[in-house]
């Protein structure tokens, strides 16, 4: 069985009341050829003292500002010497502490695979877990990602620079799983019935509305320059259009802005 090397990276900023577990989850895992890369972002509230507290199982670690959540996950890609590549970022955990022996000891991914990944347990603030299975990667990858990032090694031989493409904001991981899929087909995906990781989900109702109408602009962007996409972008924008540009409201100004232009005519024509 072929031993793969596989780069564990972290990104973090100003989450010091839960970098520890993140960090803790990464080096205490069994499996011997991994190494680990955390990019800070600047932190200013005891981040980096975490960090510093296990600098000796960490094998590179930057604290600078960046442009950006997929800006600083670029970073760590461009460090990491492994050819697996998988992100645990601040807040996230692994499942358990011999993930990547499951992945790549027990096991280990067929030759034509670049992306293999397994399932996530999602944290809830009332202390709840459910698991998220992934998604069939046909037809699921024409509208969204069919796993979670926290659960999925990318091979990153052929994709490094850069990993992810900055201009999207919000939806960059999609877009990177879509040009595995264009690359390689489902022959490139491989599933396994493992539970990867671990992850947060507290966003509050707020943030993911202020959120949404941004992150569908950079889905119909997506699926507008890519032909596999194209009857879902069709759909999408024919709703986006319906729900945030409001054609009902329009209409209904262009027709009171009439109504106002009839009755002046009528008194003007009153005159005399």
């Amino acid at each position: 069985m072929k031993n793969y090397k596989v780069s564990v990276v972290t990104i973090c900023r100003n989450c010091a009341k839960e970098v520890e577990d993140t960090l803790l989850s990464v080096i205490n895992q069994d499996y011997p050829d991994m190494e680990y890369i955390v990019i800070d972002g600047a932190s200013t509230d005891g981040t980096v003292d975490v960090i510093r507290k296990y600098e000796d199982k960490i094998n590179v670690w930057v604290s600078e500002k960046d442009k950006g959540v997929y800006n600083a996950m670029n970073k760590g890609v461009d460090l990491a010497s492994g050819q697996w590549c998988i992100f645990m970022n601040g807040g996230d955990k692994f499942a358990s502490d011999d993930v990547i022996s499951k992945m790549f000891a027990q096991r280990c991914p067929k030759t034509t695979s670049k992306v293999y990944f397994g399932d996530t347990w999602e944290r809830y603030e009332n202390g709840k877990s459910v698991l998220l299975k992934a998604m069939p990667v046909y037809p699921t990858i024409k509208r969204c990602q069919p796993y979670t990032h926290q659960s999925a090694f990318f091979n990153i031989e052929e994709k490094k620079r850069p990993f992810y493409d900055e201009s999207y904001r919000i939806i960059s991981d999609y877009v990177t799983s879509l040009w595995y899929y264009r690359k390689y087909g489902c022959l490139g995906f491989e599933y396994v019935n493992v539970a990867v990781s671990s992850y947060k989900n507290f966003a509050g109702l707020s943030s993911l509305v202020e959120n949404r109408r941004k992150m569908m602009r950079e889905f119909l962007r997506v699926w507008r320059v890519n032909p596999l996409c194209w009857l879902r972008y069709i759909r999408e924008a024919i709703k986006y259009f319906i729900i945030y540009q409001q054609p009902l409201n329009c209409l209904k100004g262009l027709i009171e802005k009439y109504n106002e232009a009839k009755v002046l005519e009528n008194k003007n024509g009153r005159k005399l």
